[in-house]
């Protein structure tokens, strides 16, 4: 679908400068550079200095109180670990993400190894060493393997800034672990027919499949709804929480509430539900009342997309591709109407979620609720 405006690159941000312990460099909007100076312990992590990298050294030489300390060659993954999430500045659900890959596929392994130590012959073996940590045999998914190589990189990006190394080391790409075409792969009509239908034995999951994929949400997010979220009134979703894998409720993964349009199906859906509820506390929940686990959820998921014959790539997270792909396919809506449905921050995240449909019928139950046409 053709935009307006071109999309911007992406600037580069808090690269650390050699021979100047503190002192780093970010790029700004019409391409240009400044200094900055990392402030250790302040809510307010990085200050701009000015293009001037004497004037930079000397600030981060004042804010230090003498010359900056280096980390220790000595550090470990461990440490550089505690340090990074000691003045990280990100999303809540984003460093709890980072943080379950660091106990669960690098600490094992890798936490009291020298951070100077580790190089891309090791890093490699230790990919190669990943298992399954659901209790079933096998070597860990290519998908899964990334995520976790990511955030190995990010404790090293992390090292690196400390001055415990001078570069991050790299697997050639050869190496690195790619993920399989299935897994960008969206639902036909049918194939979201034939999903449902395998539901039988969790009746369960059929609402909450049809809520995830027509108001195109994240599986913390679909069993984060409470009824005050559900505007029927007003045709409004609005998605103010997330439920973590602990079953603990906060925020979404953009930290912020967002308010979307009511999508036909999944409306239907909701008033279905409506009528069996008293319209407090949580939408998808047991019947003593208890929000849905994620686990739980996603176990019988995966259980029906088995015996759909689906197996190929289609995992939870696959139905909000196909919400999003379904709305963007359609020929009247902007694309911006697209990303602000997916509450995405820019155009070229909403894009990596788009995939081409021939069929344009299979847009129309989406794409009704932002025309207000009839199919």
């Amino acid at each position: 679908m053709p935009t307006n405006k071109a999309i911007p690159a992406m600037r580069k941000r808090h690269i650390p400068v050699r021979g100047a312990p503190g002192v780093y460099k970010s790029q700004r909007a019409k391409g240009t550079w400044v200094y900055e100076v990392r402030l250790p312990g302040k809510k307010r992590l990085y200050e701009t200095v000015g293009t001037r990298l004497d004037q930079a050294k000397a600030r981060a030489r004042e804010v230090h109180a003498g010359p900056v300390q280096v980390a220790s060659v000595a550090t470990t993954i461990d440490q550089a670990v505690e340090d990074w999430r000691r003045t990280r500045q990100m999303r809540p659900r984003s460093a709890e993400t980072l943080d379950q890959q660091y106990r669960s596929h690098i600490q094992p392994v890798l936490s009291h190894r020298k951070v100077r130590d580790i190089n891309p012959r090791e890093i490699e073996a230790w990919l190669n060493s990943l298992r399954r940590k659901d209790g079933r045999a096998g070597d860990l998914s290519p998908a899964s393997k990334r995520l976790a190589l990511s955030t190995l990189h990010i404790i090293l990006t992390h090292a690196e800034e400390m001055g415990v190394i001078a570069a991050v080391p790299k697997l050639p790409r050869r190496k690195t672990p790619k993920v399989p075409e299935g897994r960008k792969r969206i639902l036909s009509q049918d194939e979201e027919q034939r999903l449902l239908a395998y539901c039988a034995r969790s009746s369960w999951m059929r609402p909450i499949i049809t809520v995830t994929l027509h108001q195109a949400l994240r599986l913390g997010e679909v069993l984060g709804l409470q009824w005050e979220d559900v505007d029927f009134a007003d045709g409004k979703l609005h998605v103010r929480r997330s439920m973590s894998r602990d079953g603990t409720l906060g925020p979404t993964k953009g930290g912020r509430e967002e308010t979307i349009s009511l999508t036909p199906k999944a409306r239907e859906a909701l008033l279905d539900l409506r009528l069996d509820s008293d319209g407090t506390g949580f939408v998808f929940r047991t019947r003593d009342g208890a929000p849905r686990h994620q686990a739980v959820v996603y176990r019988a998921y995966t259980n029906a997309v088995k015996k759909a014959a689906l197996q190929d790539g289609v995992v939870f997270h696959t139905l909000r591709h196909t919400g999003i792909s379904r709305l963007a396919n359609h020929p009247g809506i902007p694309l911006v109407q697209v990303r602000d449905f997916a509450r995405h921050t820019n155009l070229v995240t909403t894009q990596g979620y788009i995939h081409r449909i021939d069929s344009a019928a299979m847009t129309d139950a989406i794409g009704m609720a932002l025309t207000g046409e009839e199919a």
